[in-house]
């Protein structure tokens, strides 16, 4: 299946008149993990990573801010991992509209403002494109880039160092079977540690099998 994806972003200045600024006051950054739309109960529920501004308390952010935090997995005096629920136009629209999704590639901060990706059909993607562009004012400054082929979207992305290890792991034959090597010797090709190794292969492996799973969702 082909898929397409499309870029929204909107700077924090250019969002400044939207009641949904006032996250910024709040936030450095958001970054979306793991995502899930609820149609019946009109939210996005999220995983994400929470950069928190000096002397703000998060749990006040208020209400017109579209998000609310449901629970803290960790917690820091500068970061969290949340479970945290989205409201709003630019996300609610996605509700209504089938083949298209959001997707974890996206982020709220205050040095580039609001980017998000969203991911699905060429028609679907045309549909939610006009629905934006209907919704929010010209001088909003809203991007919305052209549709592109996708088809690289099916494979989560990894970290130069997961990739690396994972692509010793496959050439050597550790994932054949009876396996061909182990974790040591992929450790001694690349020249890191055993330890290493197996940290970064559970890690490629959690993201690509929580991308499939996703994908068949």
């Amino acid at each position: 299946m082909e898929l397409r994806q499309m870029i929204l972003t909107i700077s924090q200045l250019q969002s400044s008149g939207l009641r949904g600024a006032v996250i910024y006051d709040y936030f450095a950054k958001i970054t979306f993990i793991l995502t899930d739309k609820n149609p019946e109960n009109g939210v996005f529920r999220m995983l994400a990573r929470l950069d928190f501004m000096p002397n703000m308390e998060p749990t006040e952010v208020p209400p017109e801010s579209g998000m609310k935090i449901i629970k803290f997995y960790h917690r820091d005096e500068t970061t969290g991992l949340a479970t945290v629920d989205f409201t709003g136009p630019i996300l609610g629209t996605l509700m209504d509209i089938d083949g298209c999704w959001f997707h974890n590639q996206s982020y709220i901060g205050n040095e580039d403002g609001a980017h998000f990706t969203i991911v699905g059909t060429k028609k679907a993607l045309s549909a939610y494109r006009k629905r934006m562009l209907a919704l929010f004012p010209e001088d909003i400054g809203l991007k919305v880039s052209s549709s592109m082929r996708a088809d690289f979207m099916m494979t989560p992305s990894l970290s130069r160092r997961q990739s690396e290890v994972l692509s010793a792991a496959v050439h050597m034959g550790y994932y054949d079977y009876p396996k061909r090597c182990n974790q040591s010797e992929i450790a001694e090709h690349i020249g890191i540690s055993q330890g290493t190794v197996a940290e970064h292969l559970q890690l490629a492996e959690s993201n690509i099998m929580s991308g499939w799973f996703r994908q068949k969702s």
